[in-house]
């Protein structure tokens, strides 16, 4: 397979986890209202799919050869799209969902498979950056941090665990094999689970032993911050 149909097939597999918790959303979950600091599940299905048509539109501008917009900063364009969103009918939302995520395939299909596998350059998109990190990565960080907050913490952990499984076949290169590694034990020591972050933390770092020093201060392990193996962990990485 080449790298973009492997991408497609992620982005697929993806975007059916996203159907499948839109599935398991009951009558009152679907109807709760959120805050712009406080999203229901209207609010993370608005914003991964605002986000989505961002994409789609991004992959046009490149195959057109055209500057994409510049965005305003993340909080900002995120609070846009609370508010762009909030009077929507559930229909119709989860309508526009699923159109911005038809999009965002659509418009890697049509990108020449030359495009995809160009590195991130002054001239060039990152093309699989925006698809694994903008999002697959973004969308099931969101999803599983809704799960959890459902009581369903064994799913968020299956679904980020295999999420992590299907990037990791993306590219075989140590590098990226570490950022892999690293954001799984992101979700595990979000929620409380230090023994199989700092496991595989471990794995990440000697794939990326530079990520020490970032890891030191990630907000995403303040909980390990006072714990001596993971003290001992960044420091024989950084010596």
């Amino acid at each position: 397979m080449t790298l973009k149909e492997r991408l497609i097939a992620l982005l697929e597999w993806t975007d059916g986890e996203v159907e499948r918790w839109l599935d398991g959303l009951g009558a009152d979950e679907r109807a709760a209202a959120g805050r712009v600091d406080g999203w229901a599940a209207r609010d993370l299905l608005a914003h991964l799919a605002e986000w989505e048509g961002v994409q789609a539109g991004q992959f046009a501008d490149t195959l057109a050869g055209r500057e994409s917009p510049t965005l305003p900063d993340d909080d900002t364009v995120n609070a846009q799209f609370f508010e762009r969103n909030r009077a929507l009918a559930w229909d119709e939302l989860a309508a526009k969902a699923a159109a911005n995520r038809a999009a965002m395939l659509a418009g890697l299909r049509a990108l020449p498979d030359a495009t995809v596998e160009a590195p991130p350059g002054p001239d060039t998109r990152p093309v699989q950056s925006d698809v694994l990190y903008g999002k697959v990565y973004h969308t099931l960080r969101h999803l599983s941090e809704n799960m959890i907050a459902r009581g369903e913490r064994e799913a968020a952990d299956a679904l980020m665990e295999e999420g992590a499984r299907r990037m990791a076949a993306i590219d075989d290169a140590p590098v990226f094999q570490g950022t892999v590694q690293y954001n799984l034990a992101c979700h595990y020591a979000l929620n409380d689970q230090p023994q199989r972050a700092l496991s595989v933390l471990a794995g990440a770092l000697a794939a990326r032993p530079e990520m020490a020093e970032y890891a030191a201060q990630d907000p995403d392990f303040a909980t390990l911050r006072d714990d001596p193996a993971f003290r001992e962990l960044l420091n024989t990485k950084t010596v």
